[in-house]
């Protein structure tokens, strides 16, 4: 599943590919998504709109045209954005298309159809769409502060807790194994009994790994591309995740595979406690 680094990626391509474009027709080849796909719509109302801005919240990507409303994607499990720069046959699992006025067509591709496609019409449309989306990660209001305050009565194991996305947005499976590797912090440990010193390291980690992934266009495991097609570089550099039975590359001691909460946990014996 894209991760925030991945959507980011893509949302960043996005903007240096499409802002400034007309759209001259959309068309949609399903009915149905996560929810319905309401082609005729964002046919009719976005038709011949510029796009002026491009933006991600969570793992949202938000296109915003020249009248105020927008158009909101989620990529789900499989979801991915590419750019046709010619004419091209459909692929499998085509099954949106966003024609520009240079010819180019943005091409939506989902196997699973877990994704969104969504047209906010004005920005109330958006803010109850978006508006109850909790703190980004990558954001000033992040801190150790707020961290400390939501784990302050939760036994819930850490891990899981950074995952919760009413605490925190778009930090994944993948990211959440990384950040607590890099902080020392065991990913069992009940959230409640961090220290202040710790909660610090796992929020500094948090941000610095998310950061150095869309440094490196993110982390291809399985279905994940970048707008161009290719896999993220940040897979090469991954200290523990998918890495069980190997040594830890900071201590040599070796990385286990766990699962909590359904999602396979990788984490290291010896230096994280």
């Amino acid at each position: 599943m894209p991760e925030l680094p991945e959507v980011e990626t893509i949302t960043r391509a996005l903007r240096r590919a499409v802002v400034g474009r007309i759209l001259t027709r959309f068309y949609g080849y399903a009915e149905k998504l996560r929810q319905p796909l309401d082609a005729a719509t964002i046919n009719r109302s976005a038709k011949n709109r510029s796009i002026v801005a491009v933006a991600r919240r969570a793992k949202f990507i938000v296109l915003t045209l020249d009248n105020g409303a927008a158009v909101v994607i989620h990529l789900g499990m499989t979801g991915s954005l590419r750019i046709d720069k010619k004419a091209e046959p459909r692929r499998a699992h085509d099954h949106a298309v966003f024609a520009l006025d240079n010819g180019e067509k943005l091409v939506y591709n989902d196997p699973r159809k877990f994704g969104l496609i969504k047209f906010c019409a004005t920005d109330a449309e958006l803010k109850a769409l978006l508006g109850k989306l909790a703190v980004e990660p990558l954001s000033a209001p992040f801190t150790p502060a707020y961290l400390a305050a939501k784990n302050a009565r939760a036994a819930t194991p850490i891990k899981t807790q950074i995952m919760k996305q009413e605490i925190v947005v778009g930090v994944g499976n993948i990211y959440a194994s990384e950040a607590l590797h890099r902080a020392g912090i065991a990913p069992e440990r009940p959230a409640k009994s961090l220290s202040a010193a710790e909660t610090a390291a796992v929020v500094a980690a948090i941000k610095e790994v998310l950061k150095e992934s869309i440094k490196h266009g993110g982390t291809t495991i399985s279905d994940y591309r970048q707008l161009s097609g290719r896999e993220g570089n940040f897979t090469r550099r991954l200290r523990v995740y998918d890495r069980a039975g190997l040594d830890c590359r900071h201590c040599g001691g070796k990385i286990r595979k766990i699962t909590q909460a359904g999602r396979s946990t990788y984490f290291c014996e010896k230096c994280q406690i």
